[in-house]
């Protein structure tokens, strides 16, 4: 078992420290392939049976909703946060891009509709790509934590707080998650309706505690 655990780890630590242009172009993949899972998936819960993989009508649609599906996250900046995905906020954006996405699946082959294509596929397959895409994110994102910090005592990560918790400082906190050195303990702020308050399961103090802390 701890072979095992520190395989992983070891994995985990390559993964995060591959340049951030490969750690996208994974994630941009790994999107790449559950679109075309989903496809695949949707098209069995319409038809009760796999449909063929040499089927061009599978590939066609796969073609276009990977058309469609990965500029959107692009837009949605979806491949620049990679492995951060630990707040609502992250899950809230995701939600959004799919939410466009499956609209214009909607309109494509529900309302519109294309020739070959079942127009359930229009709904089954944007629920779908949701559900697997934001998975895929939180589980990697678990996973890499966890492991990253795993020859590392929460005593010998050196401990920090971030001043101002806002926006910017509860980007900054998730960025820092997987960092393998550091522990943010909470927030500094000088608003007093935030002290006492939690941002991220970090605590809100008084920067007048700072020396206590």
């Amino acid at each position: 078992k701890k072979i095992i655990k520190k395989n992983l780890n070891k994995i985990s630590i390559l993964l995060l420290g591959l340049p951030r242009s490969l750690k996208s172009f994974l994630v941009f993949f790994n999107d790449i392939f559950i679109c075309a899972i989903t496809v695949w998936f949707a098209f069995f819960l319409r038809l009760g049976e796999f449909i063929s993989l040499s089927d061009i009508t599978f590939w066609m649609v796969v073609i276009l909703c990977n058309c469609i599906a990965l500029p959107i996250f692009l837009v949605f900046g979806l491949y620049r946060a990679i492995f951060h995905f630990s707040s609502r906020a992250s899950l809230l954006l995701i939600a959004k891009a799919a939410l466009l996405y499956g609209l214009i699946i909607f309109l494509i082959y529900v309302i519109y509709g294309v020739e070959g294509v079942p127009r359930t596929i229009g709904i089954i397959q944007p629920l779908l790509f949701f559900l697997l895409a934001g998975a895929s994110r939180a589980l990697a994102q678990a996973w890499l934590s966890e492991r990253f910090r795993f020859s590392k005592t929460d005593l010998a990560l050196k401990k920090a707080v971030i001043y101002g918790a806002g926006y910017a400082g509860r980007q900054y906190s998730l960025a820092l998650n997987n960092n393998p050195e550091i522990k943010v303990i909470g927030f500094l702020d000088d608003n007093d309706s935030l002290h006492g308050r939690t941002i991220n399961n970090l605590p809100v103090f008084n920067p007048t505690d700072l020396s206590k802390l």
